[in-house]
């Protein structure tokens, strides 16, 4: 964020270095942060390795946890819609945070050392210590029908798949609802109340 640099120290705290090497503490963090990421709204996000917490601090120093994580988050990195997602060592998880502060477990890992996601939302970690990489899939909506006017002789449904066998959470926006909240690995249909 505007050349400046920022640190996760040992004493719970975030340095910012801005580009004429002027030094502060930005905000402090959960219990021992080692891994640190930005979004483009200058807000810093750390993991915290020993309350396994994710820490949010605003530009201008606001220090609020974000959410909780697996058992010894090493790695964080965040997608362009603001969720942050981390590698969880200890439990060998990856758990997505929500902007709101929603935590889920996503998938599983082998001792994962760093985190990555890619345009489409697939997240990867590396596990160095047994020499590997895991790929994390997303579900993804494969259809979307809008009613404009609802009507009372059908509900809508909508099917989309899931490609992965995980805790895969569903949630409504607006005044839409279902009793679904989990998805399945394969085709899922909801079905609007």
């Amino acid at each position: 964020s505007a050349g400046n640099i920022y640190t996760a120290n040992n004493s719970n705290t975030v340095t910012k270095i801005t580009p004429a090497g002027v030094s502060t503490t930005l905000g402090s963090t959960g219990t021992l942060p080692v891994a640190i990421t930005i979004d483009p709204a200058g807000n810093v996000y750390t993991a915290n390795l020993v309350s396994n917490t994710v820490t949010k601090i605003t530009p201008a120093g606001v220090s609020t946890t974000l959410g909780t994580t697996g058992a010894g988050p090493v790695a964080i990195t965040i997608d362009p819609t603001g969720n942050i997602y981390t590698a969880d060592q200890t439990s060998n998880t990856v758990t997505k945070i929500t902007p709101a502060g929603v935590s889920t477990t996503i998938g599983g890992t082998n001792q994962p050392f760093e985190i990555a996601i890619d345009p489409a939302g697939n997240i990867y970690t590396a596990n160095p210590n047994v020499g590997s990489i895991t790929k994390i899939t997303t579900p993804s909506l494969t259809e979307v029908t809008p009613v404009s006017t609802p009507s009372t002789d059908t509900t809508p449904s909508y099917t989309f798949a899931a490609l992965t066998d995980l805790p895969n959470t569903i949630t409504y926006g607006g005044s839409c609802s279902s009793t679904t909240t989990s998805a399945t690995l394969g085709s899922n249909t909801i079905t609007f109340n």
